[in-house]
């Protein structure tokens, strides 16, 4: 039973209150701390279940390195027992935090000692085709800018083009655009890799996850674009998409699948699977949507899908197998 996921929605867990907190990684595009992803269904579970909840004040296409130490300060808030949720980028953030521990100081080590289980709602953490195919698209717009401005080298004066180079290179040096490039960077299949190549991880500690695949009827009118590129990005059917709009269903495996040593089948080992469900990879969020949700999007219910079954299943699941202890 233990090896069945289908086990966390078979058997009904009695109430009582855990000793357990949970510190979550949120994704690419983030209000870290002060963020509402899933605040209806951590309110439910702090009430039913007395357990705490801390988000880490991550940011918006930052490092994961940067993400990692703030999730750390999350981490060294708490005393209980805990578990991290890591939400698309988020999840590679967790991964690299989990490991920064493991081989860090006593005191660090110290930390990671009270990891329990770890949740990742729609993983990012192995890459995904918008992440490589903007790096190529990015390459092929400089390409071509260059070629649009080469005519005028010939008519304004050299003073000129100077001051325009000066400028272009002071943008293209700037802390934000240095931000914004490392950032999406981490999205690439390539920039994954080294958050799973030198690194340890806890090896008794269950990975629960969910991942999805949009249908129409679910797809928010705002994921349209993202949706259709990826399906091409794939070179896939469209009428068969088998992604999230962001994460292909292959690339969202709750383990890393693109480098492969001691380490990384640890993280294999841990992750006890997941069945696909139908929805997109902005199910968790609502109050973030809501200045582009659209009337189709709210005659569809786009939004509107259960929250709890992101956690409620997960802190259960582990409750029931004693990874999570009872106090009450």
């Amino acid at each position: 039973m233990r090896k069945d996921p289908l086990v966390r929605l078979l058997i009904p867990e009695p109430p009582g209150q855990y000793l357990f907190s949970i510190v979550s990684c949120m994704g690419v595009v983030t209000d870290g701390a002060k963020g509402t992803e899933l605040d209806t269904a951590v309110a439910r579970l702090r009430e039913q279940r007395g357990v705490q909840f801390v988000r880490a004040d991550t940011a918006t296409v930052r490092t994961p390195d940067y993400n990692a130490m703030k999730a750390e300060e999350a981490i060294r808030s708490i005393t209980t027992p805990f578990g991290w949720i890591g939400y698309s980028q988020g999840s590679a953030n967790a991964f690299l935090t989990e490991g920064n521990l493991m081989g860090g100081t006593p005191e660090q080590q110290r930390l990671i000692k009270n990891l329990v289980t770890r949740m990742i709602l729609f993983n990012a953490s192995n890459g995904s085709c918008h992440g490589t195919c903007g790096n190529w698209k990015i390459d092929r717009a400089f390409r071509e800018g260059e070629m649009i401005l080469k005519p005028y080298q010939g008519i304004v004066s050299q003073e000129v083009v100077n001051q325009f180079l000066k400028v272009a290179a002071a943008i293209m040096r700037s802390r934000e655009s240095v931000r914004i490039a490392t950032g999406f960077q981490s999205l690439s299949y390539s920039g994954c890799k080294p958050i799973f190549q030198n690194r340890q991880f806890k090896a008794d500690s269950p990975t629960c996850s969910m991942k999805g695949i949009i249908e129409e009827v679910n797809l928010p009118e705002a994921l349209h674009l993202l949706s259709n590129a990826l399906t091409k990005q794939m070179e896939r059917d469209s009428s068969d998409p088998q992604h999230d709009t962001q994460v292909t269903l292959a690339d969202s495996t709750a383990h890393p699948i693109w480098v492969k040593n001691d380490n990384t089948k640890v993280l294999e080992h841990c992750d006890i699977g997941t069945i696909t469900q139908r929805t997109s990879h902005w199910s968790p969020l609502v109050q973030a949507t809501a200045h582009i949700t659209t009337p189709s999007d709210i005659e569809r219910s786009v939004y509107d899908s259960p929250k709890d079954r992101h956690l409620f299943p997960w802190v259960e699941l582990n409750a029931r197998f004693g990874f999570i202890q009872t106090i009450s």
